[in-house]
Order: C-alpha cells, then sequence, then structure tokens
C-alpha cells in the first residue's frame, strides 16, 4: 500500500470525529478590532514592529515596558524537548505552547486557518502578548539559545530562526516528527523510512536506524510520534491494512537504544492519543471506528503487561493530558440541540492513584489540543468558535481563574 491508504485512514477518522462531535468551525468576526502597533529600538538605527492581541482579561498588573520587546532568553546545560516544565504530555499534543524563562510562547496555528505568528507573553499566558512575525504556523516549538525551532505546519521542513536576528534557517526540508535530546535533533526521515540525527545547527548528520518499515502502509509523518524516555528512542506509527471496501488500521509503538540496536515493538493496539508517564504508556483505546466510547489503558514497560483502568461513555479525541498524577480529557455528554456543538463539554481529570474523576470546568466551549505548564491548563480549540472567537481558553489545575484569551 502507498501513502493513499494513510491519507483513506486518516480521512476515516476525521469523518468519524466530526460526526460525533459535530462542530462547526466559522470565520473569525471581520469587526474584531485592529491590532495597535508599537515601534522599539532594536539595533542602533534599525526597528522592528511589534503587535498587541487582545484578550478579555484585566490588564496585566506589570507594565507594558516591562516586556523586553529586544527578547533576550538565557539558558545553560544540556538542552531537551522536555524538561521540568515542558512536559511529555505538551510535546506530543503538537508542541504547541513552550515556556522559556520568563516568557511563554504559544502558536495559534492549531486554531487559525491562516498564517499565524508565534506570540510570547508573560509567564501566566494572560496577560501582554506581542507577535514573532518571523515565526508563523510554528508547531513541536523548542526554544534554544535565543533561536525557535519549530516545524511549519503548512510543510514538512524542520526550520531554525534565530529571534534577535529574524535569520530563518532550513535544518531538513523533509523532516518528519523530531526530538531535541542532549543537544542533538533526533528525528524521522520520511523519504527513506529512517531516523537520523544532527547538531543544533544541522551538521553531523548521521543515520541511526534505517528502513523502519519494508510494509509501505506506513507513511512516516503525523500522526507519529518520536521521543527519547529514559535513554531509549521511542517512535510509534499507525498501519492500514485491508482493502478499499474493509480498510482497518492499528497503532505501534517502537523501542531502540540510542546508536539504533535492540528494535523492539513494545505496543500494539487501536488509540488516538498516548502519553508516557512514570514508566507507563497511558492511552484511550478506540473500541471500534464508530463508537465514541473509549477506554483508559496502562501499559506497564517493566512488565510489559496492560492493564484497563476506566471507561469513559465519551471523550474527546484532542483533549489528552497528563501532569502530577492526574490525568485530565475533555469529556463529552449529548445534549439537546440548544447547545452550539449539540454536546455538553467538561474539563475532567482522572486521578491515577485514587482512580476517581472529578470535573475541573463546564465553560469548555469545543474540544482541542491542551498544555499544562506551571499549574495552568491551556487548551487550544481546532477551529476558531462563533460564539467566542478565542485563540485559546486558559484555567488553573484546581478550577480557578478561567479565561478566554482572543
Amino acid at each position: 500500500m502507498k501513502k493513499r491508504f494513510f491519507i483513506s485512514a486518516a480521512i476515516i477518522l476525521i469523518i468519524s470525529v466530526i460526526a460525533f462531535f459535530s462542530i462547526s468551525y466559522k470565520s473569525l468576526d471581520n469587526d474584531k478590532s485592529k491590532n495597535q502597533t508599537t515601534k522599539d529600538q532594536v539595533t542602533k538605527n534599525k526597528t522592528q514592529e511589534t503587535k498587541n492581541t487582545s484578550s478579555n482579561t484585566s490588564a496585566p498588573t506589570t507594565a507594558v515596558e516591562s516586556l523586553n520587546t529586544k527578547l533576550k532568553l538565557t539558558d545553560s546545560g544540556l538542552h531537551n524537548s522536555v524538561d521540568d516544565i515542558n512536559s511529555l504530555s505538551n510535546y506530543l499534543n503538537g508542541g504547541f505552547v513552550r515556556y522559556s524563562n520568563p516568557f511563554l510562547f504559544i502558536s495559534p496555528s492549531v486554531t487559525l486557518s491562516y498564517d499565524s505568528p508565534l506570540v510570547y507573553s508573560m509567564e501566566d499566558g494572560t496577560t501582554f502578548f506581542k507577535q514573532l512575525s518571523s515565526v508563523s504556523n510554528a508547531s513541536s516549538i523548542n526554544i534554544i539559545n535565543n533561536n525557535v525551532y519549530y516545524k511549519s505546519s503548512s510543510i514538512s521542513t524542520l526550520m531554525k530562526t534565530n529571534i534577535s536576528t529574524h535569520e530563518n534557517t532550513i535544518l531538513a526540508n523533509q523532516c518528519g516528527p523530531y526530538y531535541i535530546y542532549n543537544d542533538w535533533i533526533y528525528f524521522i526521515s520520511p523519504s527513506d523510512c529512517s531516523i537520523k540525527k544532527m547538531t543544533l545547527n544541522g551538521d553531523s548528520l548521521t543515520t541511526i536506524k534505517s528502513d523502519l518499515s519494508k510494509d509501505k502502509n506506513w507513511y512516516p509523518e503525523d500522526p507519529s510520534t518520536l521521543f527519547i524516555y529514559n535513554n531509549k528512542i521511542y517512535y510509534s506509527d499507525m498501519v492500514t491494512y485491508g482493502d478499499e471496501h474493509n480498510l482497518k488500521w492499528k497503532n505501534e509503538i517502537y523501542s531502540m537504544n540510542l546508536d539504533g540496536t535492540d528494535l523492539e515493538k513494545v505496543l500494539e493496539d487501536r488509540f488516538f492519543l498516548f502519553s508516557l508517564y512514570e514508566n507507563s504508556i497511558y492511552y484511550l483505546k478506540t473500541l471500534d471506528d464508530t463508537s465514541i466510547n473509549r477506554d483508559l489503558v496502562k501499559f506497564d514497560l517493566s512488565t510489559k503487561k496492560s492493564s484497563t483502568l476506566s471507561s469513559f461513555s465519551s471523550s474527546a479525541a484532542e483533549g489528552f493530558n497528563i501532569y502530577n498524577n492526574d490525568l485530565y480529557f475533555i469529556g463529552m455528554y449529548p445534549q439537546s440541540s440548544s447547545t452550539p456543538t449539540g454536546f455538553d463539554m467538561k474539563l475532567e481529570k482522572y486521578n491515577l492513584n485514587t482512580k476517581k474523576t472529578s470535573t475541573i470546568s463546564n465553560s469548555i466551549t469545543t474540544f482541542g489540543k491542551m498544555f499544562i505548564l506551571n499549574d495552568r491548563i491551556f487548551i487550544l480549540p481546532v477551529g476558531v468558535t462563533d460564539k467566542n472567537s478565542y485563540l485559546y481558553y486558559s484555567v488553573k489545575t484546581d478550577g480557578s481563574e478561567q479565561k478566554y484569551v482572543k
């Protein structure tokens, strides 16, 4: 099979989600207030333009001038895509939100259908915004030494953009999922189904594992993933099989050493989303192609055994994140046609220790990608809602300080 089978599988999944969630996306309000432009001194006689992004939050407690317009970031040591604040769950969800002291970077490209520059704000992500116009449609964001590493959602290219000079560098023209570990970039090359690595400058390109899949039903792009955990490379794929009249699919997760040796299949099942937390893989198992019912499954990497923790009659395909022993998700419950989507949506969490589910917020208007940093949850809707036209919804993990940011 060729790439068209992967596309067919993706279309089936998308149609299934649309059919049950009945979410329609509309254009942004044409009467949206214009962004106010300011000019700041950058270097000697050069200036750059920055724009405010409005929100319905109260005015920031700090002065606008406190946000350094000549953005400089300081860091030290070896760099990794996952650290004490930027979690693996956030990265596997697309890496649209990234913290780099003292700023929070957010890419609205998951929400907006047109070119959307990367924005940054103070740490809470709800106060003051500025745009980095040189970085657009970014996902899988990493911030290192005043450079933004990212994939553009419009092309399969790995980019590096200098925040100060706005210089853009193409590190890899053919790049699937990538991950930074100890100052090395590991990535899947779709052109030859291999895993490669290179330096942060794109030098010393080395093939770690070639010919990952002799089964050409697999096309190593999204929804594939790649990450490193306990000095092992993990990557996932989706494989389609059967014929056009009975097309089926399954997910697989593999692991190998950093040098490409000891390749083994870790897990095989049907799931939309997964994350690795404290040496176990957690995922929402898809029971069939037409049902929104999900089983929460835990796979222990030490014992190689699976156990079903809970069953959910409804849960959004995009809402899934593990943070401090809690698994957060968006529950969707069928309601009358009086609701905009036909569903009553709740932000909920499942405690991995007590195995109890509780509600964080009843204010969710649509499902989306979820990110959690510094005890604050960010939900970037997949498409702009006609009710609020907001870029994302934010709430503390205890349910306080709910905000819609426009």
